[in-house]
């Protein structure tokens, strides 16, 4: 599963977050790709990458 350039750069800049993104079975991954993929600018894309690295990282605190 290949990811986004925008996430991939999110990710390398913040281990936790890609510890976290890594842990995920392969059906949460692919939906968070496609949810950034669907962005048409890359400023959305981008966006949406430190959207999902905030909430996986928010989500991993309460569990």
């Amino acid at each position: 599963m290949e990811l986004p350039e925008e996430l991939m750069e999110v990710l390398v800049q913040d281990d936790f977050a890609f510890q976290i993104f890594d842990a995920l079975n392969d059906g949460r991954k692919r939906g968070y790709i496609y949810y950034i993929r669907q962005g048409k600018s890359i400023e959305t894309r981008i966006k949406r990458s430190f959207e999902i690295a905030e909430k996986i990282k928010q989500r991993n605190n309460k569990l």
